[in-house]
């Protein structure tokens, strides 16, 4: 009966050594898949981040460009007025010192 008990004891000290490494083991898993975890989050957030810098950066060169455009074609516009005025100065001051000074329409 002795012999039964001390084996009973015996069996109870290797569940619960089995038991303390298990825990242990499992708070070492958990730990080190948190970590894995957390480099994955910043991992993905930092590609995230660049990413979006570099879509911003895409949308505001495509918007410097449009405003170049922009200003290009006002430019040839106001190239363009500036010639026809050149043109047609003289006989718009001609038309104007008439009117003004000669009453003629």
């Amino acid at each position: 009966m002795k012999e039964i008990i001390n084996r009973i004891i015996e069996i109870d000290k290797e569940t619960n050594s089995i038991r303390i490494e298990v825990e242990e083991l499992i708070e070492k898993q958990e730990l080190e898949l948190k970590k894995a975890i957390y480099n994955l989050e910043k991992e993905s957030s930092i590609k995230t981040k660049l990413e979006s810098e570099k879509i911003y950066e895409q949308i505001i060169s495509q918007g410097k460009e449009e405003v170049k455009k922009l200003a290009n074609k006002d430019i040839a516009l106001l190239n363009k007025i500036h010639i026809n005025y050149n043109k047609q100065k003289e006989k718009l001051v001609e038309k104007v010192f008439e009117n003004l000074f000669l009453g003629q329409e």
